[in-house]
């Protein structure tokens, strides 16, 4: 079953933040006379488009395996072991080592106390589970609460 997921309001403000940003890169890029002295803001974009592509918007979950899809590609969790419920709670003092926080959703590498490493993959902090796959690997994902229910 596919479940979408709305972002909160951090990413909502850091996207608008952001996009401020990226629209003087465009028009900069677009009124040069000389491309070359424009790499650096061309990477820039390129950055920044590569961040939207890596965006979840809907989690599959079947019965073997839960389907992370992000705008291109998708992320696969098979050979789960666990899934819990995680709170807000669970994020106090957790550093993100190399990753995404709030700019188009979650995205990358964390660490905290609670959770220890994970991945996490997210739109928002609402609605949150943490799968642990057989291999011991910790993601973090969007996930629906009421499944916890059933």
């Amino acid at each position: 079953m596919k479940y979408y997921f709305l972002p909160d309001a951090m990413v909502v403000i850091l996207t608008a933040i952001c996009l401020v940003p990226i629209y003087y890169l465009v028009v900069r890029i677009l009124n040069a006379s000389n491309w070359s002295s424009e790499i650096l803001s061309i990477l820039l974009l390129l950055l920044f488009a590569v961040l939207f592509t890596r965006t979840p918007y809907c989690t599959v979950v079947e019965k073997d395996t839960i389907k992370v899809k992000r705008i291109i590609g998708s992320m696969t969790i098979a050979d789960i072991s666990s899934i819990e419920p995680v709170t807000k709670e669970d994020f106090k003092h957790t550093v993100r080592t190399f990753g995404n926080g709030g700019f188009f959703g979650y995205t990358g590498y964390y660490k905290s106390s609670k959770l220890g490493k994970f991945r996490m993959l997210a739109i928002n902090t609402k609605e949150l589970a943490k799968v642990v796959t057989k291999t011991g690997q910790v993601i973090v994902i969007n996930y629906p609460a009421k499944l916890f229910n059933d």
